[in-house]
């Protein structure tokens, strides 16, 4: 089950607590993109698969390559080589590790596939065998970094993204096997109808649709392009061809062909607008997924459509149609792999069907897939195909701040005579950046979705996030989720992109939590309007407080901030351990500063919490009174912080606690004292809380971690971290 609240507009409800008088210093925010007049420099990489006799080729180096951006040749700054086969990536950028695993997979190498199945030319029969295909793919061949996504087309729904790309391979294989019911139940044990179109229904609004978003096909539609019916066209001219009228100049036989001429011309008219939906289709599909960055590759399954309906006289519209879609695909990145089901006893338009799908998979770098016995086999070829990749990262010379696209063109230019047929594939261009005032919303979008799934953190405005399991239920915990945002990084700042000091400031914050298979299982989103100006210093900010329900497991919370007026964003992930209700003896949670009195932070709360509820719910309780989290506070030299650390189970003083701080090298220091204030016993799922005074002493200034762990337990709870500063007026 998908646990998810959504939050509204929010009010500022500002609670400061009184306990020491210690100001906090302001979170810097990271300085944005900045553009210097029309123009920018920026850094492009472009994913390169060579292939050659449908093998890839390995062992080349960035000397072999050449990348011309509009006709000019730029040097290759970095050189990434990623083998999924072997799995290794070697890297420019920095030096491998000579012992240890393979660093990450650059995000520009990273695989999204994309099952595409077309219910609406294909018949139910061979929807099966692709089903089955799919399958095979997704259990015995895709690599783990791979990301793999399930969509459908149909004639009167159009496209529906079933799943976003995920990793998250029990989910994809849920979808299929709830498709394969739908479309050959008997072979399907326990398949339930009713249930599998349930299943691939959309199960909650995700505001960025990483979730569900569709099933709007009943059973009995599928394959109903191809269902078999008799035209007029078919009837009228068998009947002419076979006397049927009668003949001797009563105008009975020329009568039935001018009609079946108008039946056949009616058809073609029709069969086009079929083809118009779902080229309509995948040229929507090419356009949200622009900024998506990696490789991407359309696993068309599909019986495919006559190529006579664009080829014909009179069909130019379509043909047009046509290539404005597959120039957006090229565009976009996307590769195109046609993969023909129903190979056997197709019937007489095969070779045009073939002909059609043929020139959907070469205009975009892709592979026909097509009689094959084994169709499972034949898709996994494309995974072998695909396993080496070379990232050329390249710096663009002064480029205009307009979003308008610029080719680019990689060539193979080392001393490799045998390579001289190999094939190169990558994407036809970049896009150049544009002003936040010029982007669109569903830039936005493509753009939040791709950061979400990559989960690499990035921060444009000063962002810090606390989250822990609070209040712990049968099936999962309650897990408040407070997300610091530093007002002056809200504000903009002197000269970035836009936004200013004065006035308030909107902002989208979404919060997702993803368990460890990288299925979205919660979500969050909430549009706030604060005012920074109305902060009492400049070095605050305000905390919004949200909570997400979260099933027992290893997870993560990610958290994604959006500002509307800057375009500044910033995405923290946070793990998170939702242990289950049977096993809580010894469970730490991260360990959190409490905010004192005088710190220019204001908390902000859900305005339709009010009143006695509104109290009851909040979950920052210690001895019946109310404290709000310090996720990197200060701390004056020679001075102390309160700090609570929580848990299940935990001893009965500090006593029982290992404590230790470490320096921004990992060294341990010393000097540093816990100082025992009290323990609250947690009751009805709630944790226990042992508050601890913590005096650093004569620290240097700077930023340390503070570690808290249980004896007989192995390791470290998760760290808080604090900055050590000189007094004030020092």
């Amino acid at each position: 089950m998908i646990r998810r609240r959504f939050s509204f507009s929010l009010t500022i409800a500002a609670l400061i607590l009184a306990s020491g008088a210690h100001a906090q210093s302001a979170q810097s925010a990271p300085p944005g993109a900045k553009f210097s007049g029309e123009t920018t420099v920026t850094v492009v990489e472009v994913p390169v698969q060579v292939v050659l006799k449908g093998e890839p080729v390995r062992g080349l180096k960035a000397s072999d390559f050449t990348v011309y951006d509009e006709g000019e040749a730029r040097p290759v700054q970095f050189f990434d080589v990623v083998d999924l086969e072997e799995g290794t990536v070697e890297s420019s950028r920095e030096a491998s590790p000579v012992e240890g695993p393979a660093p990450p997979v650059p995000t520009a190498a990273r695989r999204h596939f994309l099952l595409f199945f077309d219910l609406d030319f294909t018949p139910v029969q061979f929807i099966a065998e692709a089903q089955k295909a799919a399958l095979h793919l997704v259990r015995e061949e895709l690599k783990p970094t791979d990301l793999v996504g399930v969509a459908f087309f149909h004639g009167r729904s159009g496209y529906s993204s079933v799943i976003g790309f995920t990793s998250d391979r029990t989910e994809v294989v849920r979808a299929l096997e709830a498709l394969g019911c739908l479309v050959s139940p008997d072979d399907a044990e326990g398949c339930d109808q009713e249930a599998a179109a349930g299943q691939l229904r959309r199960r909650g609004k995700d505001p960025l649709g990483l979730d569900y978003e569709g099933w709007n096909v009943s059973v009995g539609e599928l394959g109903q392009s191809v269902a078999a019916r008799r035209s007029l066209a078919d009837q009228t001219l068998d009947w002419s061809v076979k006397g049927g009228g009668g003949r001797g100049g009563d105008g009975v036989t020329e009568t039935i062909q001018d009609m079946a001429n108008f039946a056949k011309e009616d058809m073609r008219q029709e069969r086009g607008t079929q083809v118009s939906a779902l080229i309509s289709a995948l040229h929507s599909l090419a356009r949200q997924t622009a900024f998506i960055e990696g490789s991407k590759y359309l696993m068309l399954f599909t019986m495919g459509f006559n190529s006579r309906v664009y080829t014909d006289e009179g069909q130019s519209w379509l043909a047009t149609e046509i290539e404005k879609a597959l120039e957006d695909f090229r565009r976009s990145g996307w590769s195109i792999q046609s993969i023909e089901t129903g190979a056997v006893g197709a019937g007489p338009d095969r070779r045009f069907r073939r002909e059609a799908l043929g020139m959907l998979a070469e205009e975009t770098g892709g592979e026909l897939i097509s009689n094959s016995a084994d169709l499972a086999s034949s898709v996994g070829k494309v995974l072998e195909r695909t396993s080496v990749t070379y990232v050329l990262g390249f710096q663009t010379g002064e480029v205009p701040m307009d979003g308008s696209f610029r080719r680019i063109k990689v060539e193979l230019t080392g001393n490799h005579p045998d390579l001289r047929k190999a094939r190169l594939i990558h994407r036809t261009g970049y896009y150049t950046p544009r002003p936040w005032s010029a982007s669109s919303g569903q830039d936005w979008r493509d753009r939040a979705r791709e950061m979400l799934l990559s989960a690499d953190e990035q921060d444009q405005i000063g962002v810090q996030v606390f989250a822990a399991p609070m209040r712990l239920e049968d099936d999962g915990a309650k897990v408040p989720v407070l997300v610091e945002l530093s007002g002056a990084g809200l504000s903009g700042g002197q000269g970035d992109q836009g936004g200013g000091a004065s006035g308030p400031k909107r902002a989208d914050i979404y919060i997702y939590g993803f368990d460890s298979g990288g299925s979205v299982v919660a979500v969050s989103n909430s549009q706030i309007l604060l005012d920074p100006s109305k902060l009492p210093s400049p070095d605050g900010g305000f905390k919004i407080l949200d909570e997400i329900e979260l099933p027992p497991g290893e997870l993560q919370v990610r958290v994604l901030v959006h500002s509307l007026d800057t375009g500044r964003t910033a995405l923290r992930v946070v793990p998170v351990t939702v242990p289950r209700s049977g096993d809580l003896f010894g469970v730490l949670l991260p360990p959190t500063f409490v905010q004192v009195a005088g710190e220019p932070w204001i908390l902000v709360r859900k305005s339709a919490d009010t009143g006695k509820k509104r109290a009851e719910s909040y979950p920052f309780v210690f001895q019946k009174a109310h404290f709000v989290p310090a996720t990197v506070p200060s701390v004056e030299r020679e001075g102390g912080r309160p700090l609570m650390v929580m848990g299940y189970g935990l001893p009965q003083s500090e006593f029982g606690l290992r404590v230790r701080v470490l320096d921004a090298e990992g060294k341990q220091v010393d000097g540093v004292r816990a100082v025992f204030a009290g323990r609250q016993e947690g009751e009805a799922g709630t944790p226990d809380i042992l508050a601890i005074d913590l005096r650093p002493g004569p620290l240097a200034p700077g930023t340390y971690a503070l570690e808290v762990g249980l004896p007989g337990v192995a390791g470290w709870s998760a760290s808080a971290r604090f900055r050590v500063v000189e007094p004030t007026g020092s």
